[in-house]
Parts: C-alpha cells; structure tokens; sequence
C-alpha cells in the first residue's frame, strides 16, 4: 500500500483512495503494483455473499447456518433473559445427579413440568380385554348372522318359557277346583 504518511488531516479517505488509483498502487498481499482481479464491479467470486458451491450442497449449507446462527441466538436471548435461574437449576441437577444433594424447590419444579410436558406426547393407555375380538365378532353384523336375530330368538324362547309356566299354573288350579 501506499505511503500512509501523506495523509494529513486536509486529505480525505476518498481523495487517498482515488490518488492511489491514480498512481496505481494496488494492496493484494504480495506488495506488488499489480491491479486487483475481477474488475470493480463485484465478478471476482471472492465476496461474502457468494457461495462456494452453487449447487444443493451450497444450498444446504448456508441453510444449516441460518438455522444454527438462528438457535444460537435464541438461547443467548433466554441466557440473558433467565441465564441465573438456568445456572442455579443446572447446579442444583448436577448436585442431585451425583448424590451430594436434595431435590430442590427448584429442580422438583422443573422435574414436575418436564413430566407433564412428556406426558402430552405419551400413548394414551389401552384397557387390555382379552376378549375384544370375541365381542367384537359377536356385535358385528352380517348378512347371514346378525345379532339381533339372536336377542329375537332368546325373546321368543323366554316368553314361551313363561307361557309354559302361565299354563301349568292354570293346570294345577284347575286341578284343585275339580277336587272340591
């Protein structure tokens, strides 16, 4: 680069800048006077925004980083919000993990919502009937078995069973009469 001893107070960085070009003096590493590649305007493939691979690979990679660069910043968020409380909460769980500690007011509290947070996602319990497929059988109705046709069947059975028992009723008390 140029000799930084010639800027003074009067000279601005615009006016450096385009004296140095005007003189040709270029920075690129090597201390040489060769003029910068890729033009001014953007073409060199060396800028922050361009992407090594163009392809799906690049695509997902820049993609992870949003990703990550967007967790990161909310836990520093919640760190600054509740950094204390999850200090003492994760001392308190270290203390209890290795048995130099109680349960604290504070890890219970935590312990307890975890649970009901994991409660939400776990199968709800199913009565074990070992019979299920039999009554599931029984109650199905088909085209030649149904099972109303089984309570009509038990109806008639029991009412005639009443009917047998209504005559001999009558029959033992016409019995009696004719004894009289």
């Amino acid at each position: 680069m140029g000799n930084l001893g010639n800027f003074t107070k009067g000279q601005s960085v615009e006016g450096m800048l385009r004296q140095q070009m005007e003189k040709k003096e270029y920075f690129d590493g090597s201390g040489g006077k060769s003029p910068p590649r890729g033009g001014g305007g953007g073409g060199g493939g060396d800028g922050f925004g361009d992407s090594e691979d163009g392809g799906w690979g690049g695509i997902i990679d820049e993609t992870a980083q949003v990703i990550l660069a967007t967790l990161g910043i909310i836990f520093v968020y919640m760190y600054i919000l509740t950094g204390e409380e999850l200090t003492l909460l994760a001392r308190d769980y270290l203390k209890y993990l290795f048995g130099r500690g109680y349960k604290s007011v504070r890890l219970t509290n935590a312990m307890e919502w975890w649970e009901s947070f994991l409660e939400n996602f776990k199968p709800e319990e199913s009565y074990d009937d070992k019979y299920w497929l039999e009554k599931a059988i029984i109650n199905t109705p088909t085209w030649y078995d149904n099972p109303e046709k089984y309570r009509r069947l038990l109806e008639a059975y029991m009412e005639s069973q009443e009917e047998e028992e209504d005559d001999d009723d009558n029959d033992n008390d016409n019995d009696n009469d004719d004894g009289l």
